[in-house]
């Protein structure tokens, strides 16, 4: 080997790795660093699409582009060029994409009408410009080729392709039959939506349909937020941060800097009180019941089971409410009296003073989230104490605005809708969008009930679970080619406008509803123009005036409007009271050779609707960094006790269900809990995404969407080959000598007392070359000396 100087020099203090089994030194890692032609490579052995799409990956897709020649082909001059249209220049639009009713603004590159690029619309108040990878992936996602291209009519076993006459032909005689029963046993399911123009037609279908009615689902929802704030407030609020005004900040099982809706907003916020030269930074305590990205960035970090964060949220409550007397009010005496009882059996006392201590010191200028899988009774203690420490109000780092769409609890909806169907209430039943076959909770069994449904209508992207088991599937228009228009987290108004006519002639929701109801206006764009008047201008109004206002939204893409101010309302502390009695002080008996299940959301494919993008496939997991796969992650202390290692297939059985899953060592895992990211195990998805990952919606039931208790985890003696790139661009012994030495002088460390005293640290060390020059150095000190050459 090569004796490099630089090897025995300037050893850093510090030791720096790339992944836990890097810094053990496993026998297995240094084999695999130390293989440099592994045997593996010698023979080539048959493959699955799956196994090349996770070596080689979408980098692959434009690979081959350089060695191709232009095609030779014939075409037409742009004589009828428009005045503004110059070939071959780019050109931007302001579009929005809405994901579980909330919408984010928009900007996205056209190229001769094709788009090509998205980024985040810079006027929109929540990104500013920026956006996340679900966005950025619905250009893939456009140019899918296992999109729907036409109509699907299923009888007997057999897909007969249909046109769109055929669709409204079926249409025009079954629905009008169903204007004649005034919609009896006419049901429509459809996803969470905050358009305007969406709120219009359903108002359209109830005129026309008088007896039909109306459910919407989404997988993700958020029944716990919103019966959390009925119990506080009597009302549902709609939670607004300003992490830049907090000094101190709780999460309580809340990924605010990876899955909230208004995340992007919220990182920024979050950023902007890390500032290390402002006067103050901000401190981040994190309890949650699986390892996200919110909780790696916390300065003080709690893994704790799911189900124990409410006895946590009430030990806090009775510390901050009776030992810290951050409610100083005579009407909050009857609830300290009973949370006086929570603090003889604390748990995790010391981490619960500490935490009470600073949060009663930062008065006004802290604020507790909670997620939306914890319970609907710590979401209300959230609201209590967030109320006592005096952080609610417009200028604090907390404030409430009124849901605009009304009281929608989307497990009620899914579930009244099964057991109508169960009833045989249901004859005829439009989905409009969504996947329920697939992501329905597993106990309501959708996909047994769908068949029984004599008329199902299906509106999808694909033709997917779902769809296999309607009558009807009718492509739908993606949302870069469809008008419409939705709200963002804050309630700013967002147009989407389309930037290409559809490629596969599909509807829009507001297409299709215009359809159904026989209306004479069926144009997306014109009923989105109708919507918008109406909420903006008096019946009185110019039409000049509108056009205005029209082409502006347009433009911009987004605008602001008066409906959506604060609402600040006071607690209602006896039902907080009556909660609060029922609450146990003692912690529950569990069975030990029983584990916890948590469900998440997966930070790729969120629900699983994503699941034939491989972009977002080949994209890897904030901290598994897996890709092209979920797991169930085991912490380390449970997978040793139990004889588990990473890639070992277990099989899990809760409630009469199982399911075998690969698992995977995590660490901040919190102990005899089980993660479970949702969103894989598609089976109808397209060339991409079926076979990929676990389906956990196995397990996932209506009386348990986020966590629950009692599961059974079996080692099966198989394993599985998880793809994972922690590892990726790992050297050998040499290279990570290598690398430790230089790392010092790379990479310029301090802490804040260092930094305070001096704030230019990072300038005081120079990097030098460690090589040596392979030739001796010209000089050109000397005298001149000139000379000639003639060719």
């Amino acid at each position: 080997m090569f004796d490099m100087p630089s090897l025995n020099e300037n050893r850093p203090t510090k030791r720096y790795w790339q992944s836990l089994e890097e810094y053990a030194s496993t026998g297995e890692f240094m084999a695999f660093v130390e293989s440099e032609f592994p045997t593996e490579a010698e023979s080539l052995h048959p493959t699955t699409r799956r196994r090349f799409l996770q070596l080689m990956g979408a980098s692959l897709s434009l690979a081959g582009l350089t060695a191709c020649r232009w095609p030779q082909e014939n075409i037409v001059p742009y004589a009828n060029r428009p005045d503004d249209t110059i070939p071959g220049r780019t050109e931007q639009y302001a579009t929005a994409m809405e994901l579980g009713g909330v919408a984010e603004g928009l900007l996205v590159t056209s190229y001769d009408g094709r788009p090509i690029k998205v980024e985040g619309n810079p006027s929109d108040p929540i990104s500013r410009g920026s956006t996340r990878a679900w966005a950025q992936a619905a250009i893939l996602e456009l140019y899918d080729p296992d999109r729907s291209k036409t109509a699907l009519f299923r009888q007997n076993q057999s897909v007969v392709p249909k046109t769109f006459a055929d669709f409204q032909a079926f249409i025009q005689e079954h629905f009008t039959d169903q204007k004649n029963q005034f919609g009896r046993g006419l049901y429509f399911l459809s996803e969470a939506s905050s358009s305007s123009s969406v709120q219009r037609m359903k108002d359209r279908i109830r005129a026309v349909f008088p007896d039909s009615k109306w459910f919407e689902y989404e997988p993700l929802c958020n029944h716990s937020k919103r019966e959390g704030s009925d119990v506080a407030f009597g009302i549902d609020l709609r939670p607004h941060y300003r992490l830049d005004r907090a000094r101190v900040i709780l999460s309580l099982d809340a990924d605010f800097l990876g899955v909230h809706p208004a995340a992007l907003q919220l990182a920024r916020d979050f950023a902007q009180g890390r500032r290390v030269e402002q006067e103050w930074m901000n401190r981040l305590y994190t309890i949650e019941s699986h390892f996200t990205i919110t909780g790696a960035m916390a300065d003080h970090r709690l893994p704790m089971q799911a189900a124990a964060i409410e006895r946590f949220a009430l030990a806090l409550a009775a510390e901050l409410l009776v030992n810290q007397g951050v409610a100083s009010s005579t009407d909050y005496q009857p609830l300290k009296n009973e949370l006086n009882r929570f603090l003889a059996s604390l748990e995790h006392h010391e981490m619960i003073q500490v935490l009470a201590r600073d949060l009663a010191a930062h008065r006004g200028e802290s604020v507790i989230l909670v997620g939306s899988g914890q319970s609907p009774f710590v979401h209300t203690l959230a609201h209590l104490l967030n109320e006592a420490l005096d952080n609610v109000g417009k200028e604090r780092s907390l404030y409430y605005t009124v849901e605009d769409r009304g009281p929608i609890d989307e497990l009620a909806s899914i579930t009244e809708l099964a057991g109508d169907v169960q009833a045989g209430k249901v004859d005829t039943l439009v989905i409009l969008g969504g996947n329920p076959v697939y992501d329905a909770p597993a106990d309501l069994k959708f996909s047994e009930l769908l068949a029984s449904i004599p008329t199902a209508v299906h509106l999808s992207l694909y033709d997917n679970e779902t769809s296999r088991r309607c009558a009807w599937h009718v492509p739908r228009a993606h949302f870069l080619e469809s008008w419409g228009d939705a709200r963002g987290y804050d309630w700013h108004h967002c147009a989407i406008q389309p930037l290409i006519e559809p490629l596969y002639a599909g509807l829009s929701v507001i297409e299709l509803l215009a359809a159904l109801a026989g209306d004479p206006v069926q144009r997306g764009y014109d009923i989105v123009r109708q919507a918008i008047r109406e909420i903006y201008f008096d019946s009185d109004a110019t039409d000049a005036a509108f056009e205005t206002f029209w082409r502006r939204f347009l433009h911009d893409g987004v605008t602001s409007d008066n409906y959506h101010r604060e609402k600040h309302l006071p607690l209602d502390l006896a039902k907080i009271l009556n909660l609060v009695r029922q609450a146990s002080d003692a912690p529950e008996e569990t069975n030990p050779d029983h584990l916890e299940l948590v469900f998440v959301p997966d930070s790729k494919m969120w629900d699983g609707r994503f699941a034939n993008n491989a972009w977002l496939q080949e994209l890897p997991d904030f901290l598994s960094k897996l890709a092209w796969d979920n797991a169930a992650f085991i912490s380390p202390a449970t997978a040793q006790a139990r004889g588990i290692q990473s890639g070992d297939v277990v099989q899990l059985q809760y409630r009469g269900q199982s399911l075998e899953i690969a698992a995977y060592v995590l660490p901040g895992q919190p102990e005899d809990s089980i993660a479970l990211p949702l969103g894989y195990g598609r089976t109808v998805a397209g060339n991409v995404g079926n076979g990929v990952g676990f389906n956990t919606y196995h397990l996932r039931t209506s009386q348990a969407m986020f966590f629950d208790q009692g599961a059974v985890l079996e080692p099966t003696g198989r394993t599985y080959s998880l793809a994972t790139t922690q590892d990726h661009f790992a050297s050998d012994a040499l290279g990570l000598k290598e690398r430790q030495s230089r790392v010092v002088k790379l990479i310029r460390e301090a802490d804040l007392a260092e930094y305070r005293e001096h704030p230019d640290f990072a300038k005081h060390v120079e990097h030098e070359h460690a090589h040596a020059p392979l030739w001796q150095e010209i000089k050109y000190d000397g005298s001149y000396r000139w000379g000639m050459a003639i060719d």
